[in-house]
């Protein structure tokens, strides 16, 4: 199960990396997207893009010669865990799976209660080289993973990521990632995309 799981995600991470080929739709600072019970809400600066929006993912991304920031939504599915110590233990497996191929710098997983539930936080820094990620030196990432409140079986992953020549974030991105972290959501009932 956690093979297939794997493959979705980084099924996930190659589609978001073909879009980011194409040119991204500019936002409005702050704009609400809801889908399957999730708000996400863009970060609230002038300049971000929206990258991507199904019903599985919400990317948001800002881009200039310095850096790309990147925040994002995911809803992945998962095998339906007996306890929460089970949960956190197979979702760090998913993600140090999932980030087995980038060069680790610092990576650091804490597990914890959060969000009426059980929460696998990520901090990551991770070496680029001039192949990968031409012109960037870093990929500053923080993470989250939790259940869907709604839904067995779903796990909410909340993302965001500076691929800059910078290691670590500034006290300005912190802020930022704070806040889009604190203002994802969850509807009383399902919500269509909008």
């Amino acid at each position: 199960m956690i093979k297939h799981i794997v493959i979705t995600v980084l099924a996930a991470v190659f589609s978001v990396e073909a879009l980011v080929a194409q040119k991204p739709v500019i936002i409005e600072p702050g704009s609400v997207y809801r889908w399957n019970g999730l708000t996400a809400v863009s970060p609230a600066q002038a300049g971000w893009a929206l990258a991507k929006s199904d019903g599985t993912q919400i990317v948001f991304e800002k881009r200039n010669d310095k850096e790309i920031l990147r925040a994002s939504v995911s809803i992945i599915k998962t095998e339906v865990y007996e306890t929460d110590e089970d949960l956190l233990a197979g979702l760090e497996a998913l993600k140090q799976e999932e980030l087995r191929a980038l060069k680790v710098d610092h990576l650091h997983f804490n597990r914890k209660r959060a969000k009426g539930g059980p929460l696998l936080q990520i901090d990551g820094i991770f070496n680029l080289d001039d192949t990968a990620s031409p012109g960037f030196s870093y990929l500053n990432l923080r993470g989250q993973l939790y259940p869907h409140p709604q839904t067995k079986g779903l796990v909410v992953q909340v993302e965001f990521s500076d691929r800059s020549n910078v290691r670590g974030f500034s006290e300005a991105q912190q802020a930022l990632v704070d806040e889009f972290f604190e203002k994802i959501a969850f509807a009383k009932s399902p919500a269509k995309p909008v």
